[in-house]
């Protein structure tokens, strides 16, 4: 912390040394001030997509979850955008039921990493509460050939079958 505390001291405009000084002061629970620290990297460099989600899932945990969707979105949306800023985002809006925003921030984070199962589990449930039967059955599928022993990919893949009367 003294180290990135005298980087930043010696330039204060390096949004490496605010991500970093952040992820610090995060980990040793400090999470009111790594909030600032992911704040000020973002304002200097609002491209820094890996701040972006810290200080969305800060919000989230803070409970503010319309700030913490913007910024999720915003990270997810970006042309660099990473994966687990969707997750986040499709987290935060299942939460809400909004699953049209859900099934989309799903959907764009297996786009940009299908490779994990939890991901088209998430959208396979997403387009369920749709009513998107078909296209739910497609991404549970997909996350059965990832993990053929996922035990919630079953379980939503059963209540797709129940919903159709396919018992």
């Amino acid at each position: 912390e003294q180290a990135y505390r005298r980087s930043l001291a010696i330039d204060g405009e390096l949004p490496e040394a605010w991500h970093n000084l952040g992820l610090l002061l995060r980990r040793s629970g400090r999470d009111a001030e790594a909030a600032k620290a992911f704040a000020r990297a973002i304002e200097i460099d609002p491209k820094m997509s890996g701040a972006t989600i810290m200080l969305a899932e800060l919000r989230q945990r803070e409970g503010r979850q319309g700030e913490a969707a913007d910024l999720a979105t915003r990270a997810c949306a970006a042309p660099q955008g990473q994966a687990a800023a969707c997750r986040l985002l499709g987290l935060i809006a299942s939460e809400g039921q909004n699953w049209e925003r859900a099934e989309q921030a799903y959907e764009r984070a297996t786009l940009l990493d299908g490779t994990l199962a939890d991901d088209w589990v998430a959208l396979g449930q997403a387009r369920l509460q749709r009513g998107k039967a078909a296209e739910a059955t497609a991404a549970l599928d997909k996350a059965l050939a990832i993990n053929p022993q996922h035990a919630t990919a079953y379980q939503a893949l059963s209540a797709v079958h129940g919903r159709r009367g396919d018992y």
